[in-house]
């Protein structure tokens, strides 16, 4: 940490100084009365992929490093942290490489920002954005796979809610879900762009402070043999969103999807959502990153 990294695509962020916010557009939810329900992919019975309707507002997006020298950054605080990992994946590509050398990479950044005495990593998505993009719009995509990898997802939401997380502990611990369920617990997800600096489709967060529970719609998101639940956001100008401009393939963004604590005193749901930068280089490398999802716990 601290030192002098080399940039993946050979640029440096600091060729391209960033202004201190963006004005973008993100995709909300519009409020609505039924039972939301979002397919990843085409279902065969011919429903859509989504029953929702989203709009795009346009919302400010500020620089999460300069939130981080005002205030300070915790995934307890405002959802979400900073953390420099240099990564010794050499092939994205290599399932097993990831397991063996990106996920205990993952588990110690995930206990340098929680204090957990244990992670356990359930999952990781590859996200490509793909080099013929494809214009966002109101519509917008639901996660098509394109490139033999998921695309970044432009919708404003959290991935787990006061349902799904616990079922996460119920479906993954075993013998141990019912103890485990009884002390304090999370989901917090590790996201790394596997190049750099990051200029086409930045991830973005919002401060789970500035996100009342009534902006937080469940919705039921069917994966190919089961089912899960997320929040879809609806949108509040009072939201707070930060990135990282030019983020560097060494930097890794850490949120906080679901957290078991109740009383107020700790982020429970960070919003996240991917977006076009407006001022994105035309000849900016097309994103590539890693999401990596853990449950943790303080034992």
């Amino acid at each position: 940490m601290g030192v002098e990294v080399h940039q993946a695509n050979g640029a440096h962020a600091d060729e391209s100084p960033a202004s201190p916010h963006v004005e973008t557009k993100i995709r909300y939810l519009v409020p609505q009365s039924h039972q939301l329900v979002e397919y990843t992919y085409q279902p065969e019975n011919g429903d859509p992929q989504t029953n929702g309707k989203y709009e795009l507002k346009t919302v400010k997006i500020g620089d999460l490093k300069a939130l981080a020298a005002s205030e300070g950054l915790s995934v307890d605080k405002q959802g979400f942290t900073i953390l420099e990992n240099r990564t010794q994946v050499k092939d994205w590509d290599n399932v097993e490489e990831i397991q063996k050398v990106y996920y205990p990479e993952a588990i110690e950044l995930v206990k340098a920002a929680t204090g957990a005495s244990r992670v356990f990593i359930f999952d990781h998505t590859i996200r490509k954005q793909p080099e013929q993009k494809v214009p966002d719009g109101e519509a917008g995509n639901v996660n098509r796979d394109k490139v033999g990898k998921r695309e970044p997802v432009r919708k404003a939401h959290v991935d787990y809610t006061v349902t799904s997380g616990p079922q996460k502990i119920q479906q993954l611990m075993g013998d141990e879900a019912e103890k485990l369920l009884k002390g304090r617990f999370a989901e917090v997800n590790v996201w790394q762009p596997l190049r750099g600096p990051v200029q086409d489709t930045p991830l973005a967060v919002a401060d789970a402070r500035s996100i009342p529970k009534e902006d937080l719609v469940p919705t039921k998101i069917a994966f190919p043999g089961r089912w899960g639940e997320v929040y879809s956001l609806t949108h509040n100008p009072a939201h707070r969103w930060y990135y990282i401009p030019e983020q560097r393939a060494e930097e890794a963004l850490l949120f906080k999807s679901y957290d078991s604590v109740e009383d107020g005193s700790v982020a429970r749901f960070t919003g996240h959502s991917a977006f076009d930068h407006p001022h994105a280089p035309a000849d900016a490398l097309p994103r590539q990153s890693i999401e990596t999802r853990t449950l943790v716990f303080w034992e």
